[in-house]
């Protein structure tokens, strides 16, 4: 990672190794090549000044993978996440914040997440709303994208594509498969703002589409960073809450776990969606089902079949979004109580179950302008390549999207001796190759716009 006026401006300072041995399952019970990884960057953003965080700060982050043999990745994602404290005023300014949305499915019965398969060149469609009426117009949104997660159970090569429904033509994104296996997918999908594109407090429609290969549990968030004035009479705001970390599975057994007590002390709030985002690591084929509650609410249930005919293999993480947001109207009074619990079913006791992790998200509207103390979370996302024309591992040139302006670094790097290197040399390569020769470096940062 290298952020401007971090510790080490102009290079590219190592974050971590991973993992020092990656093996691909070939139906044999050895690890999937699916990675999920999350590293403390504090140490990059702990000298900038207030002005120069206002100003914005150029982030290079990048990922690297040697392969011992020939290999491929797919659907590369980072995220960025910062945490801060402020001092709240009540002199109207203006501030960044970030916000989230549940994406449910359109399909009866379905909270959430997509329950049944979505197959074979299909579209399955999802439900969202964006209600943020502190974004007053389309230029304060800084970043918007949906991010989509989904199972598939073939041997088969694919894509998987997402588009606002009505909007612009979405981007395939496409995987490698080689093993008859189970596998993840996982996507992020940044779309154009306005028009018929994303709209702001606006009921919308995302669409999924599926190409050869079928897809399980399919499910998603809406994630929205914009500027917003203080002074805004109604603003939206989303807390996260941990909600469970089993340490054992169950054996088909539904959990009892105790209830949390969720605050939420911004005045007048009403609550706008809850949602609970499970992750888990499971063995073979098999149903997880799960139960929530929201106050004095009744328990509502939702199943998702994981897993099919081939091999689930060790390591995948699946992502399940359950959405409670039918329920709203029993979170009036802060604390309200919010309850999980899981329960496995269809496959072998003890060997198909697998602890669940899960949180809650609850996004509310509220009087913002009245003041008092909050605490919020910024994510920015970047979108995957998808499929292009002219993307390869050597030099393309910058092509940012019609009517955006996105800042380029160049960097010069002074060696003690010619690499033996050409332009179609992968960057990780030539970046390996650096490190015995590098006597110095300098970079040039610029802005293009088309």
């Amino acid at each position: 990672m290298d952020v401007e006026g971090g510790p080490n401006p102009g290079v590219g300072v190592r974050v971590a190794e991973e993992a020092t041995a990656i093996t691909q399952d070939t139906g044999t019970g050895t690890l999937s090549g699916y990675m999920r990884s999350v590293h403390d960057v504090t140490a990059f953003f702990d000298r900038q000044s207030d002005s120069a965080f206002n100003s914005g700060l150029d982030v290079v982050a990048s990922v690297a993978i040697d392969f011992a043999a020939a290999g491929n990745r797919r659907l590369t994602t980072l995220k960025l996440v910062v945490t801060y404290e402020q001092d709240y005023s009540t002199t109207s300014h203006n501030e960044t914040k970030t916000v989230r949305f549940p994406l449910d499915s359109t399909t009866s019965g379905d909270t959430g997440t997509k329950q049944a398969q979505c197959a074979t060149t299909t579209t399955c469609d999802f439900d969202y709303n964006a209600n943020i009426p502190d974004a007053t117009q389309d230029s304060d949104i800084l970043d918007v994208f949906f991010e989509v997660t989904a199972e598939t159970d073939s041997a088969t090569a694919s894509t998987i594509e997402v588009e606002i429904n009505g909007g612009t033509d979405g981007p395939d994104f496409a995987w490698g498969e080689t093993f008859t296996d189970d596998h993840n997918i996982n996507v992020i999908y940044r779309p154009p703002v306005g028009g018929s594109d994303f709209q702001r407090s606006t009921a919308q429609v995302l669409t999924v589409v599926t190409g050869s290969v079928a897809l399980n549990i399919i499910g998603g968030e809406l994630v929205v960073t914009y500027r917003f004035s203080t002074g805004a009479a109604t603003q939206t705001d989303t807390v996260r809450y941990f909600m469970l970390q089993q340490t054992a599975a169950t054996a088909g057994t539904k959990t009892t776990n105790s209830a949390l007590a969720t605050y939420i002390s911004n005045g007048s709030f009403s609550v706008q969606n809850i949602w609970y985002k499970a992750d888990v690591a499971t063995s073979e084929t098999n149903t997880l089902t799960l139960f929530g509650t929201v106050g004095a609410a009744a328990e509502r249930s939702s199943g998702y079949p994981m897993g099919g005919s081939n091999t689930l293999v060790a390591g995948d993480i699946k992502t399940i979004f359950f959405d409670l947001s039918a329920d709203v109207g029993s979170y009036t009074s802060s604390p309200t109580n919010l309850d999980i619990e899981v329960q496995w079913t269809g496959g072998t006791p003890g060997t198909s179950d697998a602890p669940v992790s899960a949180e809650a998200f609850i996004t509310f509207t509220w009087a913002g302008s009245s003041g008092g103390a909050e605490t919020r979370t910024i994510t920015y996302g970047r979108t995957n390549a998808g499929t292009s024309a002219v993307a390869s591992e050597a030099y393309n040139g910058p092509c940012p999207p019609k009517g955006e302006t996105h800042r380029y670094r160049f960097t010069l790097y002074a060696l003690s001796q010619t690499l033996n290197k050409n332009a179609e040399t992968p960057w990780n390569e030539i970046k390996a190759a650096l490190k015995g020769f590098k006597l110095g470096s300098s970079f040039l940062t610029v802005s293009y716009r088309r």
